[in-house]
C-alpha cells in the first residue's frame, strides 16, 4: 500500500517527478503511472493503486483539468474522502472540485522547507497516522459504553474571559448551539455569534453575546474577515444543514479559521467525517451530536480544556 497515488497529466511528468523525489526522501511512498510494470493491464494496475492508497494527490494544471483520467481519478477519491489537490498552475478547478482547499504549488521550487510543501505533508501525514473515516460508528445499543453521570460539573476554567470564540454554523441549526452556547457562557468565554435572538437563550445568557452581527446592506463576507481576525478561536458547528446544504457563508467563516490556525471544530448532527470532506478533517473534531441541556458531555468538556490550553497562555501578550 502507498501513502500517495499521484494524480496528474503526462504533460506535467517533469513537475511530478521533482514533487515524487521531494516526497520520497521525505519517507513517503508514491504511487505513479512510471510504476506499471511491463506487460502489467496497466488500466487494473492503476484501479488497484488508486483504491489501496491512503490519499490521492491530484496536480492540477492547464493540461490536466481537461484529462478525462485525471477527473475520474480525482472523482473516485473524492467520493471515498482522500483527495488532496495541489496547484501546479494558476487554473480554474474543474466543477465539482472548487470545494476542496487545494495546496499552491505552482511557485515551489523544490525546497522541502518551502512553506507549500511542508502544508502538503502535513495533510499527508495526517493520512498516514490514521485513516480519517476509522472512527468507530456511534453504536445504537448502550452495550458496554460507560455511562457518563448526566450531573458532573464540567472543568473549571481560568482565563476563558481572555479568549474569544467565533462561532461558525449554518443559520438553520441556531436551535441546535443553545445547549453548547450555554455552557461556553458560563465557562466564561467570549462569543461572537451573528443573530444571537435566533438561538433562543434566555435573555441573561443573551446580554452577554457579543453584538456586532453581520449589518444588513453590509460587505458579509468582509464583516466575517474583521470578526475571525479579532477572534483566537473560529469554533466550526458541523451538521447536515452545513455539509449538504451548501452554506457559502459557514464554509467561508471555517476556512478563514483554518487559514489562519484558529480553528477548532464539532459535530452537533451524526454526519459522516467523508461528507465533511478534506481539508477539514486533518483535525480532530469533537463529537457533541447527543449534547442536551442539564447534561455533562465530557467531548464538550475536553474541546473546552484544549482550547484553553492551546489559546490561553498566548493571549495575554495580545493585549
Amino acid at each position: 500500500m502507498a501513502d500517495v497515488f499521484l494524480s496528474y497529466s503526462s504533460q506535467d511528468r517533469a513537475a511530478a517527478e521533482r514533487l515524487v523525489k521531494a516526497l520520497t526522501v521525505g519517507g513517503v511512498t508514491v504511487w505513479w503511472d512510471l510504476s506499471i510494470p511491463a506487460g502489467a493491464v496497466w488500466s487494473k494496475v492503476i484501479e488497484e493503486a488508486l483504491e489501496s492508497s491512503r490519499v490521492v494527490l491530484v496536480l492540477w494544471s492547464r493540461a490536466s483539468v481537461i484529462s478525462e483520467w485525471v477527473r475520474a481519478e480525482a472523482q473516485r477519491a473524492a467520493d471515498v474522502g482522500k483527495l488532496i489537490p495541489a496547484l501546479l498552475e494558476d487554473v480554474e478547478v474543474p466543477l465539482g472540485f472548487r470545494q476542496y482547499q487545494h495546496v499552491d504549488l505552482s511557485a515551489w521550487d523544490g525546497s522541502p522547507t518551502d512553506s507549500r510543501f511542508l502544508k502538503l505533508r502535513l495533510g499527508i501525514e495526517s493520512f498516514k497516522r490514521k485513516d480519517r473515516t476509522d472512527q468507530p460508528p456511534r453504536p445504537d445499543s448502550p452495550g458496554d459504553r460507560v455511562v457518563v453521570d448526566a450531573a458532573r460539573p464540567y472543568t473549571t476554567l481560568h482565563g476563558t474571559s481572555r479568549i474569544k470564540l467565533f462561532i461558525a454554523h449554518a443559520s438553520a441549526d441556531k436551535a441546535k448551539l443553545r445547549p453548547v452556547l450555554k455552557v461556553l457562557i458560563d465557562q466564561g468565554f467570549q462569543l461572537w455569534v451573528d443573530k444571537p435572538q435566533e438561538i433562543g437563550l434566555e435573555r441573561t445568557y443573551e446580554d452577554r453575546l457579543s453584538n456586532a452581527r453581520i449589518l444588513y446592506g453590509h460587505d458579509w463576507r468582509e464583516s466575517i474577515r474583521v470578526a475571525v481576525n479579532k477572534a483566537n478561536v473560529v469554533l466550526a458547528f458541523w451538521s447536515q444543514d452545513a455539509v449538504r446544504g451548501r452554506r457559502e457563508q459557514f464554509h467561508y467563516e471555517v476556512y478563514l479559521g483554518m487559514m489562519q490556525n484558529k480553528l477548532n471544530q464539532c459535530r452537533i448532527d451524526l454526519v459522516p467525517l467523508d461528507e465533511i470532506g478534506m481539508p477539514y478533517t486533518f483535525d480532530h473534531i469533537a463529537d457533541l451530536a447527543d449534547m442536551a441541556e442539564e447534561r455533562y458531555n465530557p467531548e464538550l468538556d475536553y474541546l473546552m480544556q484544549d482550547i484553553v490550553a492551546r489559546r490561553g497562555p498566548w493571549w495575554r501578550f495580545l493585549r
